[in-house]
């Protein structure tokens, strides 16, 4: 039987939120546990740091949005709603940098997932999903032959990548 993990801050947020987008908020609970080991709740981030993850996230809002409404396809009103979501996207990251004029372009780029979990962890969880098939292989029509190639590369791949892995965490376990 697996155990449901909650989030406070999901928690928080659910009431806002319509039924079918709070059981999405559920499973991204459980996503984001499974993969960082700790829920965004118990992430020890300090406020430069989460204002990262804010503006990082922001700027993927601004960006699809930008995305969707090249569609020539689109409806006016949708059209409408997504420059309005895009637009308030743009001023409140403008908004957010001048609260944190210190943020740097280096800090707006880190891409650490949940900061707060050790690298180590990190390497683990990763070394697992290439021993567990989390790397699977490329599937397409092809002959013998050449489907026997795939495979080669792919294990080279995957080979070459673990040792990577077990020497990055060989270095973090000293």
């Amino acid at each position: 039987m697996t155990t449901l993990v909650t989030c406070a801050v999901a928690e928080q947020l659910k009431p806002r939120l319509p039924e079918l987008l709070q059981r999405v908020l559920d499973w991204r609970v459980q996503e984001g546990f499974s993969k960082y080991g700790q829920t965004l709740a118990d992430n020890p981030d300090t406020l430069p740091e989460q204002l990262v993850h804010l503006a990082q996230e922001l700027l993927d809002v601004a960006m699809y949005g930008t995305w969707i409404q090249r569609r020539p396809e689109l409806p006016m009103q949708t059209q409408v709603a997504v420059g309005v979501w895009t637009t308030m996207a743009v001023r409140f990251l403008a908004q957010l940098l001048d609260l944190a004029p210190e943020l740097t372009f280096e800090d707006l780029i880190r891409k650490e997932g949940h900061s707060g979990v050790p690298a180590a962890i990190q390497t683990v969880r990763e070394l697992e999903r290439v021993i567990l098939g989390a790397y699977p292989v490329t599937v397409c029509y092809v002959g013998p032959v050449q489907a026997l190639h795939l495979l080669l590369r792919e294990r080279e791949q995957a080979q070459a990548r673990m040792k990577e892995l077990e020497a990055q965490l060989a270095t973090l376990t000293r």
